[in-house]
C-alpha cells in the first residue's frame, strides 16, 4: 500500500511520537485489492459511525468534531483522518513536536496532503501603561497666535548729532614775526579758521597770511594782530565717523565732513551690546585713522540702557568727540506731500551778445545803493578755489576740501561809486543775472569762510546759522554799527550806502553773500556773461566748457567780455569776438 510506506511517523496515545520501521512492499495484486477494501470501509464507517456529545471538560465547537483514528491494517500504525475528510482544528495553539526524522518517499507515492495553516491566536491586550502621557494640546483656531512667540530684541541704541574739534589742526601761527608790522586784518586758511594777522611792512597793502586768503587791512594798531604771522596748511581732507562693536562696523555717518572740525547730523542706530564700543574719525578717501578712542564707562552704560545722555571723550590725537546717545524713535507717521515750490522766474528771452553787453553797461551806469539787485548794479562773480575745478558754475564737490562752502558764493555789486573787486582786475569770472538770491550783504569784505559761518546742513535755518553771515540778532541794525556784521537782504540798500559813506570803503570791494542753490536751479540764464582778465585763455576754456554741456552754440552762449574798471567811465564792458 503506498501509503503505508510514506507514513512512517504516527501520534500515540500518551502524545508521543513513534517510529514504526516499513515494511517490503507487497505485491500489486494485493495493493490493489487492499486499497478497494479500505475505501469501502472507510465509506461504511463514515456513515455508521456516531457524532458524539461535546465533552464538558473539553470543550469544542460544534462545527469542529473531533477527527476519527485510522488503523492501519497491516503495521496497526495510527493516523489521522485525511484532510479533506477532517473538520477544522480548534482555534488552540498547538504543541510544537520535537525534531524527527522522516522517510523518503515512494515515486509512485501520492503528494501529501496540504496541512492547514496553523491557527492564529489572538494577540494578547496590552497592559495600561504606569504613567499615561497626558492628551495631545488641542490644535489652536486658524486666528489664534502661535504658542512659541520669540523673546522680544533690545531697543535700539542710537547716536546722533556727532561732532569733532581740533582734528589735524596744521596751520602754524608765528608771533612776534619779522618783517610783520603792527596794521593789519584777517587772515581765513582753506580749512575755514579765521586769524587776526599783521601787514608786511607794506603800508597795509598785503597781510603777513600765506596760503591763505586776507581780508582788508586796517591802518590801525591793535595787539590783536601786531606781529602775528600765519602760514596755512595744506587743505585737510573730508572725513567719516565710524562707529566699530568689539572691533566690528555698526555703521558710519553717510556724509563726509571737513577733518578739521567736523560735524556729522546723523542717527546711527544699533541693537547691539558691546563689550567694548569704540569711534574712529577715518579720512574718506583712503579710510586712514585720524583719530579715535574707545569709550567711557559712562557711556557704555548709556548705550547699554538706551539711556538719553550727552557725552565728551578725548580722541588719542587731543581732539575732542561729542556724541548724543538715545533711544531709537518709533517710525514716524508718513509725511503729508509737500507742496510744489513756487516756479524759477521766467529770464528774458535771449539777446543777441552785443545786446547784453549793451544792458550790462546801463545796468552799471544806473547802478546805486537799492534793496533791488538789478537797480543796485552788475553783480560779479571773480574765479576761485571755492567751486568746482573744472565747471566753476557749479559749487565745490562734496569729496573736495572747501564741501563746507558750497552753499555759498561770495560776489560783488559794481557801479561807478563801487569799482573795486576781491582779486582786482588779473581775474575772470563770470557776470550773474539779478534773479538769483542772496543771502546777506557786507559794505565791505565780510570774510563769509569764517568757521562760525558755517552750517551743518549746508544752507542754514535762515535764524540760527546763516551761510557766511552772522545769524540773527547779529544784523548790523540790532548791534548799532556797520563792522563785524552783516546785512540782511532787505537791507542790501543799507549794506552799499555804509560802503560809500566811508571814504576807505570806497576803496575796498563789497561783498555780497549768493545763495548757490538759486544759481544751479536757474542754469543756464543765470550766467549772463563770461569776463577776462590776464587769464583770457582760462576764460575761455571755461566758457567752451559752458556751452557744451548745455548745449549752447556760440550765439546762444553767454558772450565773453572785457571788464575794465580803472578808466573811469560808465561803459566798462566790451565784447571780445
Amino acid at each position: 500500500m503506498p501509503s503505508a510506506q510514506r507514513l512512517s511517523l504516527v501520534e500515540a496515545d500518551e502524545g508521543e511520537w513513534e517510529h514504526n520501521p516499513p515494511s517490503p512492499p507487497p505485491d500489486p495484486r494485493t495493493r490493489r485489492a487492499f486499497l478497494l477494501l479500505v475505501l469501502l470501509g472507510a465509506s461504511v464507517l463514515a456513515l455508521s459511525l456516531p457524532t458524539s456529545p461535546a465533552s464538558p471538560t473539553a470543550p469544542t465547537s460544534p462545527a469542529s468534531p473531533a477527527s476519527p483514528r485510522l488503523q492501519h491494517p497491516r503495521d496497526g500504525a495510527t493516523k489521522r483522518h485525511p484532510t479533506h475528510l477532517r473538520a477544522p482544528a480548534p482555534a488552540v495553539a498547538p504543541r510544537a513536536p520535537p525534531r524527527a526524522r522522516t522517510l523518503p518517499p515512494s515515486p509512485s507515492a501520492s503528494p501529501p496532503p496540504r496541512k492547514p495553516p496553523p491557527p492564529v491566536s489572538p494577540a494578547p491586550r496590552a497592559a495600561p501603561p504606569l504613567f499615561p502621557s497626558p492628551p495631545p494640546p488641542a490644535s489652536p483656531p486658524p486666528h489664534a497666535a502661535p504658542s512659541h512667540v520669540p523673546p522680544p530684541r533690545r531697543e535700539a541704541s542710537c547716536l546722533h548729532t556727532m561732532s569733532a574739534s581740533g582734528l589735524r589742526r596744521s596751520n602754524r601761527v608765528t608771533e612776534k614775526a619779522q618783517g610783520v608790522g603792527v596794521w593789519g586784518g584777517e587772515c581765513t586758511c582753506p580749512d575755514g579758521q579765521a586769524y587776526l594777522v599783521g601787514d608786511q611792512l607794506d603800508y597795509c597793502h598785503t597781510l603777513a597770511c600765506e596760503g591763505g586768503r586776507g581780508g582788508a587791512c586796517q591802518m590801525e594798531e591793535r595787539a590783536a594782530w601786531s606781529g602775528r604771522r600765519v602760514e596755512c596748511g595744506a587743505a585737510e581732507p573730508s572725513a567719516r565717523l565710524w562707529v566699530l562693536s568689539d572691533g566690528a562696523l555698526i555703521g558710519k555717518t553717510a556724509a563726509a565732513r571737513p577733518s578739521r572740525a567736523p560735524h556729522w547730523k546723523e542717527t546711527i542706530c544699533s541693537h547691539e551690546v558691546p563689550q567694548k564700543l569704540c569711534f574712529e574719525v577715518r579720512d574718506d578717501a583712503q579710510a586712514t585713522l585720524l583719530g579715535g578712542a574707545c569709550a567711557s564707562a559712562a557711556l557704555s552704560a548709556a548705550w547699554a540702557a538706551a539711556k538719553e545722555s550727552k557725552h565728551s571723550l578725548e580722541l588719542d590725537d587731543g581732539s575732542k568727540l561729542e556724541v548724543h546717545v538715545s533711544r531709537a524713535q518709533p517710525p514716524s507717521p508718513p509725511a503729508s506731500p509737500t507742496p510744489p515750490l513756487p516756479p524759477v522766474p521766467r529770464l528774458p528771452a535771449r539777446r543777441t551778445k552785443a545786446a547784453i553787453v549793451a544792458l550790462l553797461n546801463e545796468r552799471f551806469r544806473k547802478g546805486a545803493p537799492s534793496n533791488d539787485l538789478e537797480s543796485a548794479g552788475v553783480l560779479v562773480r571773480q574765479f576761485d578755489t571755492l567751486d568746482d575745478a573744472k565747471k566753476p558754475w557749479l559749487p565745490c564737490p562734496a569729496t573736495d576740501w572747501c564741501a563746507a562752502f558750497a552753499d555759498r558764493w561770495a560776489t560783488s555789486i559794481i557801479h561807478p561809486g563801487a569799482r573795486r573787486m576781491y582779486y582786482g582786475s588779473e581775474k575772470g569770472g563770470f557776470v550773474l543775472a539779478p534773479t538769483v538770491s542772496i543771502f546777506c550783504a557786507y559794505p565791505e569784505d565780510g570774510n563769509s569762510m569764517d568757521g562760525n559761518k558755517v552750517c551743518h546742513p549746508l544752507g542754514g535755518d535762515g535764524v540760527h546759522c546763516i551761510p557766511g553771515c552772522y545769524p540773527l540778532g547779529q544784523t548790523c541794525a540790532e548791534v548799532g554799527h556797520e563792522w563785524s556784521c552783516s546785512f540782511p537782504p532787505t537791507q542790501l540798500r543799507e549794506a552799499l550806502q555804509a560802503q560809500l559813506r566811508r571814504e576807505d570803503m570806497k576803496q575796498r570791494n563789497n561783498e555780497i553773500v549768493v545763495d548757490l542753490a538759486s544759481v544751479e536751479a536757474q542754469l543756464p540764464r543765470s550766467i549772463e556773461g563770461f569776463f577776462v582778465g590776464a587769464e583770457e585763455a582760462h576764460v575761455r576754456e571755461v566758457r567752451e566748457q559752458f556751452m557744451l554741456d548745455f548745449g549752447l552754440s556760440d550765439a546762444d552762449g553767454p558772450p565773453l567780455l572785457r571788464l575794465n574798471l580803472d578808466g573811469g567811465g560808465e561803459a566798462p564792458f566790451t565784447l571780445i569776438p
